[in-house]
């Protein structure tokens, strides 16, 4: 089976890869008509024919997506669990081209050869899997806590009487903070977790299961280590369907195979994560650019998804809708938590979703993690936390495939507009921005072409908008808080 699938993978990168030559055939045709000035008029056939090949992309990018979804179900595979960052780098940049077709820029013409050629690339190294059989394995990186931390929050508990309960998953953290032994919790006891994980499938304890499903049950149950959240995310993933073809599906996932620790749950909930259709996948892992224990607002956050292109068009209904839609349907799944009138990640579902978008989306909190930013990333959020230095920030404009950039870092007396008109002038794929810090925005925004989606803290003074952008506005969301806002335009934003 894990032949034939990677087969599957194959072709479908060569079918990904024969339709960009087919496009770049067009383009390149059209760069021949093109004396590098404005002032030679392309024939309308050459238009109307370019035309047609970049709406035949679009129709193409739900079968890209498919492709990528076949690719994560073989991620454990080491040679494909590689290859599949590559191939999301690539469908990201065909969704940017046909982004930036639509302002018909002359750059956009070299960019159809150099995605083709990537693919190529792609296509010949999946050819290499031929046969081979890798061992399955899931690597994953737990930073050390700092003690340094730890002693700056107790300063104020010194007082006689004074204590502090601390619950984590790290025995290291246990060891620094602990001034007495530590009390391992386990996992609920056999019979009870199996009574409760009837109730997060069928919705009472009492349900009256089939003896066959009972019996698959009963065999995934020692899987998910006594875990309440685990249990609450197999169990709505089997509620899907109660066919004996379906549960012995879950039961049999490769994902149960992964290497993994004593308790550890990662394997459920990735495979909870694998049955998501594609777009929640999409919508759910860009929330790893975000810190441990977020507190989300789902109107914002479906925003941000519309923004970024990830929600999918429905017929009339405003894509916002569609947005909060994809929103309860992760909640009720439970990748979300409400808490407090607020939403949180679980930190386990948070592991999770670091670990599947591990080359696309990556957080800031100290200095010394600049340097760790992968080359291709595609969100980036920097901590207000941490030593981040304003010097710091100047040497992300070398990451030209930014999407997004939250910047929670406030510099005090410092402003932002000097790095922030170096980052709009490179990085020109950027669509969701949000800053806590600055009093202008520089002219050089109206480089982004791309911008969908622009926030400012509440706690700006901000002085001025620039007028030139007003002309270039692409904005589907405009968002300033509450930002004092001396001088604004009038815009009419969607």
């Amino acid at each position: 089976m894990n032949v034939s699938k990677a087969i599957g993978v194959i072709n479908g990168i060569n079918e990904f890869d024969n339709f960009f030559q087919m496009v770049r055939s067009a383009v390149s045709y059209m760069r021949s008509q093109w004396n590098g000035s404005q002032e030679k008029k392309l024939q309308e056939g050459d238009v109307l024919q370019l035309q047609s090949d970049l709406r035949c992309l679009g129709e193409t990018l739900p079968a890209m997506y498919n492709l990528i979804d076949l690719a994560e179900w073989k991620s454990h595979v080491p040679c494909v669990e590689q290859l599949l960052p590559n191939l999301k780098d690539a469908v990201y940049d065909a969704e940017d081209l046909l982004d930036e077709f639509r302002y018909v820029t002359q750059g956009s013409f070299n960019k159809v050869a150099c995605i083709q050629r990537r693919l190529s690339n792609l296509s010949s190294q999946l050819e290499k899997m031929g046969s081979h059989e890798a061992t399955p394995r899931l690597d994953k990186s737990l930073r050390p806590e700092d003690g340094r931390c730890w002693r700056k929050f107790c300063a104020p508990l010194k007082l006689q009487g004074s204590m502090s309960l601390v619950t984590t998953r790290c025995a290291e953290v246990a060891d620094i903070v602990g001034t007495m032994d530590s009390f391992a919790l386990e996992g609920l006891n056999d019979d009870v977790f199996w009574h409760f994980f009837k109730l997060c499938v069928f919705g009472s304890e009492d349900y009256h299961i089939d003896p066959q499903l009972e019996l698959i049950g009963r065999s995934i149950v020692p899987k998910l280590k006594g875990s309440p959240l685990a249990a609450k995310t197999i169990g709505r993933l089997l509620r899907k369907s109660l066919k004996l073809a379906h549960w012995n599906d879950i039961l049999n996932s490769e994902m149960w195979r992964l290497r993994q620790k004593e308790n550890d749950i990662l394997p459920a909930l990735r495979l909870s994560y694998m049955y998501l259709p594609f777009h929640l996948k999409r919508c759910f892992s860009f929330c790893a650019v975000y810190p441990k224990d977020y507190n989300f607002e789902k109107a914002s956050l479906a925003e941000i998804w519309v923004a970024e292109g990830f929600v999918e068009p429905q017929g009339n209904i405003p894509l916002q809708h569609i947005g909060d839609q994809y929103f309860e349907d992760l909640v009720n799944l439970s990748f979300f938590q409400k808490l407090h009138g607020k939403y949180v990640i679980h930190d386990l579902m948070h592991d999770m979703a670091q670990l599947v978008s591990k080359e696309e989306c990556f957080i800031v909190k100290n200095a010394s993690d600049i340097e760790m930013v992968p080359q291709n990333v595609r969100h980036l959020s920097i901590l207000r936390s941490g030593d981040v230095k304003f010097s710091n920030l100047w040497s992300l404009c070398k990451h030209t495939k930014l999407r997004t950039l939250l910047c929670n870092k406030s510099l005090g007396s410092e402003t932002l507009h000097p790095v922030m008109d170096h980052w709009f002038s490179g990085l020109q794929h950027l669509r969701v921005i949000f800053c806590a810090s600055t009093k202008r925005l520089p002219e050089s925004i109206g480089n982004l072409k791309h911008l969908r989606y622009l926030e400012i803290s509440s706690g700006c003074h901000f002085d001025s908008f620039p007028h030139h952008y007003v002309a270039s506005i692409t904005c589907r969301f405009y968002m300033l808080g509450n930002a004092n806002l001396e001088d604004y335009p009038e815009v009419s934003v969607s």
